[in-house]
């Protein structure tokens, strides 16, 4: 993956995005297209198509990488939660926040290490929905555990709503 990185620092995402399609078609055919390793590609694509603008083709890989991650590797695993906030960030930005809200609750809802996971991302969105509550408990949470986010969370604009409570922990 790294020759796809340095291209996409270049900025040439037209051959990240090649390259990485060839990567994929060697995985699927030498391993399957449900191994780890395959599915960690899928993500990488997914991610790129994001960047790129092209939120459908993103959406579908992040899909199958979740779906897939899901299975082989079980729900609580790091790269399927890795995907679970890969594919609620993308809903977001597609506009379409009540499905990355609705998605992380779902997500957060199996266990404390799957709401760990998603803790983060659940609270700015909840932010966003006006959720406000939910939004300064979840947060209160994520900096109790992590206090060195704390200046990452001052400066995220989507927890702007709440940016005078985040000071006071």
């Amino acid at each position: 993956m790294g020759a796809v990185r340095r291209l996409k620092e270049k900025g040439d995402y037209a051959g990240a995005e090649a390259l990485c399609q060839r990567m994929l078609a060697d995985k699927e055919k030498t391993l399957s297209p449900e191994h780890p390793d395959t599915l960690e590609i899928v993500d990488n694509l997914a991610h790129l198509l994001e960047k790129k603008g092209d939120y459908a083709g993103a959406e579908a890989l992040y899909r199958r990488a979740l779906a897939g991650r899901e299975k082989e590797l079980g729900p609580e695993h790091r790269d399927t939660l890795g995907s679970v906030n890969g594919l609620a960030i993308l809903l977001s930005c597609s506009g379409r926040l009540p499905e990355a809200v609705q998605l992380l609750r779902e997500k957060a809802a199996l266990s404390p290490k799957a709401l760990e996971a998603v803790r983060y991302n659940l609270a700015r969105y909840e932010c966003l929905s006006g959720n406000l509550d939910e939004a300064k408990r979840l947060i209160a949470e994520e900096l109790a555990a992590n206090p060195e986010k704390k200046e990452k969370a001052l400066q995220d604009d989507d927890l702007k709503a709440i940016r005078d409570f985040i000071q006071t922990l």
